[in-house]
Formats: structure tokens, sequence, C-alpha cells
């Protein structure tokens, strides 16, 4: 009787994790001045609304800023990955959530998705943020 092939890989050792390791990564820094002219200038659409979640208030919502940037050299990519732009994004999409909250909002969860459009670039924001109810008169 011939042996049997094993049903599993036979055991191997483990090959050494290196230490460290290493990447490059190309930083570009745009004017502030401008990048806030930009957000303040962007086409903003938001909606959303509030939802009871296990005795919690929670705001669900979206923000779409589009931006008319011409590409020049190279600005789109640029702008996709400027951290300055994304949290002057994030602090209006808060914002626009803060004025349909019915109470104080709190800690704030985020997905961004940044894409480049026909007309420029285009930020889409889902927001989760946490809101405190609302304190009612008397106590």
């Amino acid at each position: 009787m011939s042996p049997r092939p094993p049903l599993r890989p036979g055991l191997a050792k483990v090959r050494r994790v290196p230490f460290l390791g290493s990447r490059r990564v190309v930083l570009v820094r745009t004017s502030p001045h401008a990048t806030v002219a930009m957000v303040e200038g962007a086409d903003v659409v938001s909606e959303g609304g509030e939802r009871d979640e296990a005795g919690a208030r929670r705001y669900y919502g979206t923000s779409s800023f589009s931006f008319e940037v011409s590409d020049e050299e190279g600005a789109l990519a640029a702008l996709a990955g400027d951290p300055h732009l994304r949290v002057l994004v994030l602090r209006r999409a808060r914002a626009e959530a803060a004025s349909r909250a019915t109470g104080s909002v709190g800690t704030l969860r985020a997905e961004l998705l940044v894409r480049r459009v026909s007309k420029g670039l285009e930020i889409l924001v889902d927001l989760e943020i946490d809101v405190a109810r609302a304190l009612r008169a008397g106590g």
C-alpha cells in the first residue's frame, strides 16, 4: 500500500518580518487663504436627520461640496490629498448638521470621498453625530 499524500500543507517556518518599513510620500502645500476662499465659495448640498438609537439621539447626514477647479499642474490631485481642505470641509459639514440638529452636537464620525468630476472636484462627507437632548424649561 502506497502512503497517502497529506491533506494539509506541511509545516513551514515563518519568515522574519522586518522591524522597520519605509515609504515615500509627496506632500503638497496649498495656499491657506485660497483654500478657505474655495471652501466658502463651494456649492454645498446637505441632507440629514436625527434618529433615536438605543436611548441615544444621533444625526445622520451627507454633505456634498463641489469645487470648480481646473487641473493646472496637477491641482486636482494636490487638493484631493490636502489635509487642510479636508478639515475645512469637515467643519463646514458639521456646522450644516448643527443647524439641523435639535440639540447640541457632540462626537463626530465622518467618511470623506474625494473624486474628480467634469467641472473639478467633489467631496462627499457622510456624518454620524451624537446629539444631546435639549433640556426642557423648568426641569
